[in-house]
Formats: C-alpha cells, sequence, structure tokens
C-alpha cells in the first residue's frame, strides 16, 4: 500500500523545507483516490456490501472476523498461548 512507503519516508518528510512539503502534498491530492486512499476504500467497499447482507449473514462474517483474530493472537503472541488462551477451530 501507499501509504505503507510514506510511512516509511516520513521523517524525511517533515525534515524538508517547506517548499518540498506543498510539492509533495499538491502531488499526493491528484494521485487517484485508489492509490492514496486505499485502505479507506477497502473498508468502504465493505460496508456499502455488508449493508445489504441479512442478519444470518452478517453474523457468519463476524464470527469468522472474531475466530481469525483470535486465532492470529494466539499463533503470534506469545502472552496468549502462554496463559492457556483459547483456540477456535472450524
Amino acid at each position: 500500500m501507499i501509504e505503507d512507503v510514506f510511512y516509511k519516508i516520513a521523517p524525511i518528510y517533515q525534515s524538508s523545507p517547506q517548499l518540498i512539503k506543498v510539492m509533495i502534498g499538491t502531488i499526493y491530492q491528484f494521485m487517484p483516490k485508489q492509490l492514496n486512499c486505499s485502505i479507506y476504500s477497502k473498508y468502504k467497499r465493505l460496508l456499502n456490501e455488508t449493508e445489504k447482507w441479512n442478519r444470518e449473514r452478517l453474523n457468519d462474517f463476524q464470527y469468522h472476523k472474531i475466530k481469525d483474530t483470535i486465532n492470529y493472537a494466539y499463533n503470534n503472541i506469545r502472552f496468549y498461548r502462554n496463559t492457556g488462551g483459547v483456540r477456535i477451530s472450524s
């Protein structure tokens, strides 16, 4: 994502002269929205899609997101493995 690239060079941007900052801001403003707002666009599309879902599909989606989050924490964060964290399968 383009935000990841900008995050890495943020210190250079912050220490740049104001003229350079203005030029970079102007260029960023005219970039296609798919590039400069990719995370926002992704979640906006998801929100628009989920508004049309029935209760059963929404509950299923929420269950899988929670399951993925818990499994990620269990598999990647030592604290949750060492404290006998709950792991959800299927």
